[in-house]
C-alpha cells in the first residue's frame, strides 16, 4: 500500500458567496502629533483625498488644531500631507468633488489670520476650494454670523445649486434674526464659485438644540436633510420628541421648500451618524444610541447602533439594533454596486452582533443586506484603542478605510510610535474562491492532500487554503479521489490444433489453452490480464468416396472434411479447388485443405484402375 503527499496550487475562478474581507495592505500616514480624518474618497480613479484634523507641527501647524487635508493612491503612496489653519482650532468634516480639478471642503475655523484671515467672529463655518491634483488651494471663504458656525456636509443637488449644512448659533451676517435656545441646524444653498445661491441659507430650529449632519440627493432636484435634535416645536411642529436627542429626517427641494418630516427616537440621546440612499431612493440611517425605550426598543447594552429604513414617502419601513454588551457606534455607511452597505464601526464587545476584539476598541467592518441582516463582519486593529473615520469603495470589491490607533500589534505594527496617525487599509471583500481538485488512486492506498487522509470510504472532502489568491483571498477546494479497482482485461483467440504460442514466457498449445497474468497499469495499480485461448479440432476425412479409372479417364475422388473452422477451401495438386475430382486417371493425388481460420492440412489419395496390368495398385484408403 502507498500513501501520496500533496501540495495544491490552483489557477481559480471566484463564486460569489458571503464572505469577509482580505487585508490587501495598511499605511499609517501622519505627522509627529495626533492626525484624524473625518471624510474620505475618490477624487478620481486613482487618488484618494481624505480630510480631518492634526496638531503636528511639522505639517504647517499655526496652533491647536489645524485642518488636515492628505491625499494617497490606491497603492498607498502618499501624494500630500499638510494643514491649514489659524492658532485656535480648525478642522474640515467633508468635502464634494465640483469638477476635475476643484473640490470643496468643508468645516469650521475657530480663529483668524494665518491661512484663514477672514472672520465673523466666533467660529465660522469655512470651505476651502482645493486642486487635489497639483496640491494648490485655489480659495476660502468663511459663512455664518459673529457666533458660533460650522459646516458638516455638502452635497451637489443641480448645476448653481450646492447645498451646504451644518449647525449655527448666530443671528447675523449668512444666518436670519430670531430667537436663539442653543445649536440650531440650517441649510445653505452655494454656487461652483463659491458664493451664496439666492442668498439660501435657512435655519432648522425649534426652542431646542439641533444639528444638520446628513443631506442626501434623493429624486430629481430634491434632497434629503438630516439631524438630530430635541426640539418639538418650531419647525418640528406636529412631530414628537421621546426625550433626549432625537433623529429627524426633512425632504427639500432646491429651493429649501421644505417637504414631508419624521422625527424618531427614545428616552436618551439618539445620535445621528451617518444615513445613505438606495437606488429605490429609499433611505437606511445608522444612530447610536444608549437608552432602552420608546421606539429604539431595549438596547443590548451600552452603546448599540441603530439601523432603520424609510421608502422614499418618509415612511419608517423596519428598525433593528446592532451590538454587543459594551459601546458599538457606527462611524461611516456607503452602497455596494449591488445596493448592500458596507458599515465601519468601533466596537468594545466581543459578543452579540460582535464576535471577536483584541483588547480595546477595535473598528469594525460589517455588510450589510437592504433588511438590515449582517452578511459579514471583521473587525480589525490591536490591544489598544483603533477607531474608524471614513471608508470608501469602488464599486470592484476593493474597500479603503481610514481611521485612527493607538495599537503597536495584530494588524497594526512597531512603527506606530506618534499615534494617532490617519490609518489606511486597503481591503478586499472575499468571495469563497471555489475549485475542484481531482486525482485517481489504486484502491488500497492512502492519499494525503493537504494534510487529510483520502481513502476507500472517503473518497472526498474540501480543503481552505488561506490567503492563497492575488487578492489574499481565501480559497476553497473540493477534493475527489477516485479509487481504481483491480482492473482486468481479455485476450482471447482461436488458434490451429496443432499451433503453439508463447505469451510472457508462458507457452500455450491445445494442452494448456488458458492462464491469468498479475500486471500493474501504468500508474501503479494492480491489475490482471487473462488469457483463454480456442484450439480447433484437428482436420480429417469425414468420407472419402473414390472410383476407380477403366482406362479411359473416368477415376473421380470425393473428400468430406471435419474439424477446423469451416468452410473450408480445397486445392489439388493439378490446382483444381473442388472437394471433387472427376474424369482423372489413374495415379497418386496430393490434396490441401485450408479452413476458415487459415489452418491447413495435407492428404494424399490413389485412383486405382480397373484395366489388367502385370502388377496390381494398391491404395490403403480404399
Amino acid at each position: 500500500m502507498k500513501k501520496y503527499h500533496f501540495s495544491l496550487v490552483f489557477c481559480l475562478t471566484a463564486s460569489f458567496l458571503f464572505a469577509q474581507p482580505a487585508k490587501l495592505w495598511t499605511k499609517l500616514v501622519g505627522g509627529t502629533d495626533a492626525d484624524y480624518c473625518y471624510s474620505s474618497g475618490f477624487f478620481n480613479d486613482t487618488l484618494i483625498l481624505n480630510v480631518g484634523k492634526t496638531l503636528s507641527p511639522g505639517l504647517g501647524n499655526k496652533g491647536g488644531f489645524d485642518a488636515l487635508i492628505s491625499s494617497i493612491n490606491t497603492n498607498g503612496q502618499v501624494r500630500l500631507l499638510r494643514s491649514y489653519g489659524t492658532s485656535l482650532n480648525e478642522q474640515y468634516n467633508s468635502w464634494l468633488k465640483i469638477n476635475d480639478t476643484t473640490a470643496f471642503l468643508v468645516g469650521y475655523s475657530l480663529g483668524s489670520g494665518g491661512d484663514f484671515p477672514a472672520s465673523y467672529g466666533g467660529t465660522d463655518a469655512i470651505l476651502t476650494a482645493f486642486n487635489p491634483t497639483n496640491n494648490r488651494k485655489i480659495f476660502d471663504k468663511n459663512f455664518g454670523g459673529t457666533n458660533t458656525d460650522q459646516f458638516n456636509d455638502i452635497l451637489f443637488v443641480e448645476s448653481g445649486r450646492i447645498m451646504v449644512a451644518g449647525m449655527s448659533r448666530s443671528v447675523d451676517k449668512d444666518l436670519p434674526s430670531r430667537a436663539v435656545f442653543g445649536d440650531d441646524g440650517f441649510v445653505g444653498a452655494i454656487t461652483e464659485t463659491g458664493a451664496k445661491a439666492d442668498n439660501l441659507f435657512k435655519v432648522i430650529a425649534g426652542s431646542k438644540a439641533e444639528a444638520v449632519k446628513k443631506l442626501l440627493k434623493s429624486e430629481l432636484r430634491t434632497f434629503v436633510i438630516l439631524g438630530d435634535g430635541q426640539s418639538n416645536d418650531g419647525d418640528f411642529t406636529g412631530l414628537t420628541n421621546a426625550g433626549g436627542r432625537d433623529i429627524f429626517m426633512i425632504k427639500s427641494n432646491q429651493a429649501l421648500q421644505f417637504g414631508a418630516k419624521t422625527m424618531i427616537g427614545g428616552p436618551g440621546d439618539d445620535v445621528l451618524v451617518d444615513a445613505v440612499v438606495l437606488k429605490d431612493n429609499s433611505i437606511m440611517i445608522f444612530a447610536t444610541v444608549s437608552m432602552s425605550g420608546g421606539q429604539v426598543g431595549t438596547i443590548k447594552g451600552g452603546k448599540d447602533i441603530w439601523v432603520l429604513k424609510y421608502d422614499q414617502a418618509s415612511k419608517l419601513l423596519w428598525k433593528k439594533l446592532i451590538g454587543g454588551t459594551k459601546d458599538d457606534e457606527p462611524v461611516k455607511a456607503t452602497i455596494t454596486a449591488n445596493d448592500e452597505i458596507y458599515l465601519l464601526a468601533n466596537s468594545l464587545s466581543s459578543d452579540g452582533d460582535f464576535k471577536a476584539n483584541y483588547g480595546s476598541n477595535d473598528i469594525n467592518l460589517l455588510k450589510l443586506d437592504t433588511a438590515g441582516k449582517i452578511l459579514w463582519i471583521q473587525n480589525f486593529g490591536g490591544k489598544e484603542t483603533d477607531k474608524g473615520g471614513d471608508l470608501i469603495s469602488d464599486g470592484n470589491g476593493y474597500i479603503y478605510t481610514v481611521g485612527e490607533s493607538f495599537s503597536k500589534d495584530r494588524d497594526l505594527d512597531a512603527t506606530n510610535t506618534q499615534a494617532p496617525d490617519l490609518w489606511i487599509m486597503k481591503l478586499f471583500e472575499c468571495s469563497p474562491v471555489i475549485s475542484n481538485y481531482s486525482i485517481s488512486r489504486c484502491l488500497g492506498d492512502t492519499a494525503l492532500v493537504n494534510g487529510n487522509k483520502y481513502y476507500a470510504g472517503r473518497s472526498t472532502g474540501s480543503d481552505t487554503l488561506k490567503a492563497v489568491t492575488v487578492n489574499k483571498c481565501d480559497s476553497i477546494v473540493n477534493v475527489s479521489v477516485e479509487f481504481k479497482a483491480v482492473s482486468q482485461s481479455n485476450f482471447t483467440d482461436t488458434l490451429c490444433n496443432d499451433a503453439t504460442l508463447r505469451i510472457n514466457n508462458i507457452d500455450f498449445n491445445k494442452n494448456k489453452t488458458s492462464h491469468s497474468f498479475p500486471l500493474r497499469t501504468v500508474d501503479g495499480c494492480d491489475s490482471l490480464h487473462n488469457v483463454n485461448l480456442t484450439f480447433l479440432a484437428e482436420l480429417t476425412t469425414k468420407n472419402v468416396t473414390i472410383v476407380k479409372d477403366d482406362g479411359t479417364g473416368s477415376g473421380s475422388i470425393e473428400v468430406a472434411i471435419e474439424g477446423g473452422l469451416p468452410p473450408y477451401k480445397f486445392k489439388w495438386q493439378n490446382g483444381a479447388d473442388v472437394s471433387k475430382l472427376i474424369n482423372q486417371n489413374a495415379g497418386n493425388y496430393n490434396l490441401t485443405v485450408t479452413d476458415a481460420n487459415g489452418c491447413q492440412k495435407n492428404f494424399s489419395f490413389v485412383i486405382g484402375t480397373t484395366v489388367d496390368l502385370p502388377f496390381i495398385w494398391e491404395n490403403a484408403d480404399q
